[in-house]
């Protein structure tokens, strides 16, 4: 865990993080925050990577870099464990069962206002995940751990590997929620669209290329530009934008602001609690965005060829468009 007694001071080692009562005691939130760990930590990050991150909150004085860090995993842990036992902190389990807490100046939050607090909790706690991910790629490679955590083995050979690669494409707000939506649509897009438009050789010398971990060495074999050399992470990050529309234009499709739930429209509303109003879409407004993502997604194959045309000519089997094209000069071939 990332707080402790000892650091508690009353509860503002927690209001540093989300504002709270000095009254709350720190015994009252261990078990959510072990329960945070079990369900979302540990099984992304790894035991062994855990372990370090615990060192390094209990140095006496860790660098700048490591207190950026600390804070971004106290964010996490905190918000996914008030998503992950909401209903449990409003209640008090004793001898007679489950009692609400309630007090004569304060009283338990109203529905609107839980159904808010539970979703701008799991929003920020996942995240933060994200921010962890990329602090750790960028500054924190040596830590123990961090080449065996699961989050990285798991996507290391995936086409698109981060929530920022996703959102660099289609704006999804960095949601690591909807980044998890898409993953298995991107996954299926992979395999059945992308691998017959790169065609089945260089799919797989790109796949292996990423399992065993040298996308980034140059391929030194002369291209039609003259270019000595050629990366595999190069022809990985050409793939992104198509497998992303690719997967953006379905998801609408399936659900119909793009959210972990689908596509829904913000409007304004006269009568709600502060006039604001978000609608799933209708068969036509989904139809209309999905129809914008299949053909920006159109355009990015097209690119996408004439990338591969370029720099792996001997991968290269012609465009697509060139089936039609025929000399029928002196030819007895028509269309009928």
């Amino acid at each position: 865990m990332f707080f402790s007694s000892e650091k508690w001071n009353n509860g503002s080692e927690m209001d540093a993080v989300i504002p709270a009562s000095s009254a709350l005691s720190f015994e009252n939130l261990q078990s959510s925050l072990m329960t945070a760990d079990e369900l979302f930590l540990i099984p992304l990050f790894g035991s062994t990577l855990m372990g370090s991150f615990e060192s390094l909150y209990s140095k006496t004085t860790p660098s700048d870099d490591e207190k950026q860090l600390l804070r971004v995993l106290q964010v996490a842990e905190a918000n996914l464990a008030y998503y992950a036992n909401f209903d449990v902190l409003q209640l008090r389990i004793t001898d007679q069962g489950f009692q609400r807490q309630q007090t004569d100046n304060f009283g338990s939050p109203y529905k609107y206002q839980e159904d808010r607090l539970r979703q701008t909790f799991k929003n920020r706690g996942f995240n933060a995940i994200d921010r962890i991910l990329e602090m750790l790629d960028n500054k924190f490679t040596k830590l123990q751990g961090y080449a065996d955590m699961p989050v990285r083995v798991s996507t290391r050979t995936d086409i698109v590997q981060r929530t920022s690669e996703v959102n660099a494409v289609h704006f999804i707000n960095n949601s690591r929620l909807v980044f998890l939506r898409l993953v298995p649509i991107m996954t299926a897009i992979c395999h059945n669209e992308l691998r017959p438009l790169l065609g089945w050789n260089l799919y797989n010398a790109l796949k292996q290329a990423l399992e065993n971990g040298k996308a980034t060495a140059p391929v030194r074999i002369a291209s039609a530009s003259g270019d000595p050399a050629r990366t595999f992470e190069e022809l990985r990050l050409q793939c992104i934008p198509f497998v992303v529309k690719k997967a953006v234009a379905q998801l609408i499709r399936e659900t119909g602001s793009l959210t972990d739930r689908g596509l829904y429209f913000i409007g304004q509303s006269a009568g709600s609690s502060d006039n604001r109003t978000e609608t799933p879409a209708t068969r036509r407004e989904a139809h209309d965005a999905a129809a914008v993502a299949e053909g920006e997604a159109k355009a990015f194959a097209t690119s996408l060829q004439a990338f591969i045309e370029w720099k792996w000519p001997e991968y290269f089997g012609g465009h697509v468009s060139d089936v039609f094209k025929r000399d029928n000069d002196d030819k007895r071939t028509f269309w009928a």
